[in-house]
């Protein structure tokens, strides 16, 4: 093994070490899974290593705040290139979450980090651990109009009540961990 690709497999092990985290899962499952996310992780990580290595910053949040509603999100990557950055949102698959809930997710990033007025926007990806995809989300000026009334709506039916918790049914038919999930199956144990 190489010394930079024994770096990689160390780092990688370190991050499932530190990170890997099912509490609902059996030992037997857990053990499966964490296998399964360590390849994933070390495949995705060969594909791009160049740009990882380039993260400037990990779990960047902000919070949105109207009428005493907050509203917290976040990417999972920032990189830097000269003046333009590039934001990444990072899942196991497609299955938990759409294209259109991560270009949301994306644009109210962009929107609360005030990234909406600088001179270009920035680039957006969805990084698919699961398949080790890097897959660009378009963002533009009129996507970041739609993600601003959207973000409106969001907040009214928060403040006043109407806004519920996705627990089952078609968000639970599409996550990766739903057979492990309490949600799911309250009696898992």
């Amino acid at each position: 093994m190489r010394e930079g690709e024994e770096k990689l497999v160390n780092a990688v092990e370190r991050a499932i070490e530190e990170k890997f985290f099912l509490p609902f899962a059996d030992q037997h499952t857990f053990t499966v899974l964490r296998k399964e996310a360590f390849s994933s992780l070390r495949e995705f990580a060969q594909k791009y290593l160049e740009e990882l290595l380039k993260i400037e910053n990990t779990t960047t949040q902000v919070e949105v705040s109207f009428d005493g509603v907050v509203l917290r999100g976040g990417v999972d990557a920032v990189i830097r290139e000269g003046e333009r950055l590039t934001l990444w949102i990072c899942r196991v698959s497609w299955g938990a979450i759409t294209p259109e809930e991560v270009a949301f997710q994306l644009g109210v990033f962009i929107k609360a980090s005030g990234l909406d007025s600088t001179s270009s926007l920035p680039r957006a990806f969805f990084a698919n651990l699961g398949d080790s995809l890097l897959e660009e989300i378009v963002i533009d000026e009129r996507g970041l109009q739609d993600v601003g009334e959207k973000l409106k709506e969001v907040l009214l039916k928060i403040k006043s009540g109407q806004f519920d918790k996705v627990l089952g049914g078609e968000s639970c038919k599409r996550c990766d961990y739903s057979e492990i999930c309490r949600f799911c199956y309250p009696n898992f144990s």
